[in-house]
């Protein structure tokens, strides 16, 4: 077809140019018609064999030369090209296609700096003698953005969005440059306008949504991005909507989406991984871990599914398994942040399972390797105390307190520690002469308070509280410190007093339920209204250990042991081995007539009581049972 095209035009032109032999500017354009016609063809070494004839007849042609320069390049003769176009700015300076195919030709070869510099001065040029020059501001903006000038690249797509106001491309290189200066909501600005033109570009789509994620619109990211994939079907958008679900406390909303993109695109693991994610974050540990052993089996290196497994499985009660799996990742991890992370996690769960030596020695590592972390120091501080190494857990709280002694939490950690090593009034001392460092004024009691609860000081305590609540009479978290001192010292019905107030303001506070529910059922009182209290505690808080232990409780009081031994049991699982739900347990089994699991649990909860009343009753239990035994 070319061939046929290029023989048409030579006869067209042939007997055109019979008529303007006589003429030597005749003779220039008819060579310049046949160059043409040869580049339009890609035939160029023709082409430039005819542009050589023209320009033998019109050395001073400035437009000849720049369509020369042109074909040369095009054709890969780049020094020629340049030579051309010089000599066509030689001819006439303020030639604008000259300097526009000089940066054309430097642009093309962008990647070599001193290129894109004068790709930069000759646009430049370009827009210095023609200010509107709409290419030459697109060429440049891109030249500015390449090289890292994003305030320049705005400024150059910006003045080109003026003069070409319908090409939504430009609204989106502006928007990009915008973004890249940190001007992230000058950039939605634009980007808002470019809409209105067209709202159908995924690449732009894509943009202002994360402009909006940037700029803190949540809920307008979400929305644009779920028209984006509405429109597209891309699994990877879907999943990029459940992210900002997941981190705005909106779990529940991302859970229902990824159940459907996990259908349609069973193989994508980033879908399943962070569907595992927002069940756990809304508390469906059994779910999130159907969902996350699989994935964690078929990629074993795979660290973000090994522990979000291992947080579900800890959050389950699973101790043994998310210990394993937490050391497991120390194993396949590498860098001390991200096995700080690891090591501080599977801390807690040796603690919760009183291995006290393991969990110190983690924590230690920890700070070692986070010398700066004071969020890790009074975890270590507290470990030492749980593991009754008090001396040492002063000594780190008095080196905070050199480095941190303003913060309150240190403040309360070193009276705690004082108080370990029974220095109580020593400790509360210190804090009552530190005061002015808590702008919580209800820590401030709270912390008071708490050492004398655990020296069982109560009616000092309760003056603490009601002191407090003078000063903040609308305190829940003062109020409920208070009901808590008043039933350690049996004043039942003062204590249900206050409780009752706190509910009045929050008919949900789980807390409060539990407390008065359990108060009750271990008073073996109103047992009935005590089951309606645990039972919504535990439906607000379906893992908590405590609010499990007080349903199964209050049915072993009401005489339902099969619910008793579920709920029980389930509490002795999420809580860990607590005096308590172990003594319960033993109830429970000495009741159904299981004298082998009762013996179990009461010896273990001897082994973990604290306080001596505790250990003398129990064991009192523990010699009736033997009694027992041995007579059968």
């Amino acid at each position: 077809m070319k061939r046929t095209i290029t023989f048409t035009l030579c006869l067209l032109l042939a007997n055109v140019s019979v008529s303007a032999q006589e003429s030597g500017q005749g003779q220039a354009y008819y060579h310049f018609s046949l160059a043409k016609m040869h580049d339009l063809a890609e035939n160029y070494p023709a082409a430039v064999a005819e542009f050589e004839k023209a320009l033998e007849i019109n050395p001073s042609s400035v437009s000849l030369r720049i369509e020369f320069a042109r074909t040369l390049w095009k054709m890969g003769e780049i020094r020629r090209a340049v030579e051309e176009a010089e000599k066509a700015v030689q001819l006439d300076p303020d030639a604008t296609d000259a300097h526009f195919v000089l940066g054309q030709i430097y642009f093309s070869h962008r990647s070599q700096d001193s290129m894109r510099d004068n790709a930069i001065a000759k646009f430049q040029k370009v827009l210095e003698l023609e200010s509107d020059h709409a290419e030459a501001l697109s060429y440049l903006g891109q030249l500015y953005f390449q090289s890292g000038q994003f305030d320049e690249a705005a400024q150059a797509f910006g003045r080109l969005r003026r003069i070409t106001p319908n090409a939504v491309r430009v609204y989106f290189y502006e928007g990009q440059a915008l973004s890249q200066s940190g001007k992230h909501a000058e950039a939605v600005s634009v980007l808002e306008e470019g809409l209105k033109i067209r709202d159908d570009i995924p690449e732009y789509l894509s943009l202002l949504g994360e402009l909006y994620e940037r700029t803190g619109q949540t809920d307008r990211a979400v929305e644009l991005y779920s028209k984006l994939q509405d429109e597209t079907g891309d699994p990877r958008i879907a999943h990029r909507i459940a992210e900002i679900l997941i981190q705005t406390d909106k779990a529940e909303e991302a859970i229902p989406l990824l159940h459907e993109m996990v259908e349609k695109h069973p193989q994508e693991g980033d879908l399943r991984k962070t569907l595992g994610k927002a069940l756990r974050s809304e508390r469906r540990f059994e779910e999130a871990v159907e969902v996350l052993e699989p994935l964690a089996e078929e990629d074993r290196y795979d660290l973000e599914a090994n522990y979000e497994l291992a947080l579900s499985l800890a959050s389950l009660g699973e101790r043994e398994k998310a210990i394993d799996r937490f050391n497991y990742l120390l194993e396949i991890s590498e860098g001390e942040q991200i096995q700080s992370i690891f090591k501080a996690n599977l801390a807690i769960l040796y603690e919760e399972s009183h291995q006290f030596d393991k969990s110190i020695d983690l924590l230690q590592q920890v700070v070692a390797s986070n010398p700066d972390s004071l969020d890790n120091k009074l975890r270590l501080i507290y470990a030492l105390q749980a593991g009754e190494k008090y001396k040492q857990a002063l000594d780190l709280a008095e080196d905070l307190l050199q480095e941190h002694s303003t913060n309150p939490y240190v403040l309360i950690a070193y009276a705690q520690a004082l108080s370990d090593l029974d220095k109580l009034d020593e400790g509360l001392d210190f804090l009552k002469e530190r005061q002015e460092s808590f702008e919580d004024r209800e820590l401030y009691y709270l912390g008071r308070s708490q050492l004398l609860m655990r020296k069982k000081h109560f009616e000092r305590a309760e003056e603490v509280m009601r002191e407090g609540l003078e000063e903040s009479p609308d305190s829940e978290r003062l109020r409920y410190q208070l009901g808590a001192i008043l039933e350690r010292q049996e004043r039942y019905d003062e204590a249900e007093h206050e409780f009752k107030i706190l509910l009045e303001k929050d008919p949900e506070a789980a807390n409060v339920l539990n407390y008065l529910g359990y108060m009750l059922a271990d008073q073996g009182v109103r047992l009935r209204e005590a089951l309606q209290y645990l039972i919504k505690a535990v439906d607000l808080d379906p893992y908590n250990g405590a609010y499990l232990d007080s349903l199964g409780w209050v049915y072993f009081r009401l005489d339902d042991l099969e619910k008793a031994e579920l709920y029980l049991q389930k509490a002795n699982r999420m809580a860990g081995p607590d005096p308590v739900i172990l003594e319960h347990l033993g109830d429970l089994y000495s009741k159904l007539g299981d004298r082998a699991k009762a013996r179990e649990f009461y010896e273990r909860s001897v082994s973990f009581a604290e306080e001596e009343s505790d250990q003398k009753r129990v064991t009192r239990k523990l010699e009736d049972l033997k009694k027992l035994i041995s007579r059968e």
